[in-house]
């Protein structure tokens, strides 16, 4: 009996190990973003966190490292009287989009979304510009970065 629980911790000192690893980012740009072209990856540069470096500030492309569900967020906040509609793209296949519509409005506002997606290892996502008249991450003169890009494994 005592040679199976040995067995058992050690298996069960295995399996918490093995769930330990896990892909987490969280990202915001380094300065304000405007008139991006339809299609054009949103490059969130800044990148406190990247557990499981998986997420590259360089492209804007988060390549999945392991199968699995993973969740991804963006908010996006455009300047009064201009829209920004972005994608969650995996491969070139839009995912979902996020809408600020914000053409009639005299302030900034902001627009965000969450989706959980089945990813294999090699795929790679990101956002991506669908329609844009403006998009920034300065409030007032304040950094508060409310232009966000994040994601981790379920």
């Amino acid at each position: 009996m005592a040679s199976f629980e040995v067995k058992m911790e050690e298996f069960k000192q295995k399996f918490e190990q093995k769930d330990r690893l896990k892909y987490a980012f969280f990202t915001h740009f380094s300065s304000s973003k405007s008139n991006l072209k339809e299609n054009t990856i949103v490059i969130f540069d800044v990148v406190p966190l990247n557990i499981g470096s998986a997420y590259d500030g360089t492209t804007g492309k988060f390549t999945c490292k392991e199968d699995g569900i993973y969740t991804f967020s963006w908010t996006t906040l455009s300047n009064s009287n201009t829209d920004f509609t972005s994608a969650l793209v995996v491969d070139g296949t839009p995912i979902a989009s996020n809408a600020v519509d914000n053409d009639e409005t005299g302030d900034a506002l902001t627009g965000s979304i969450s989706v959980i997606v089945k990813m294999t290892k090699g795929q790679e996502a990101w956002i991506k510009a669908v329609g844009s008249q403006g998009i920034m991450y300065m409030h007032h003169g304040q950094i508060i970065y409310p232009s966000v890009f994040s994601g981790f494994k379920i």
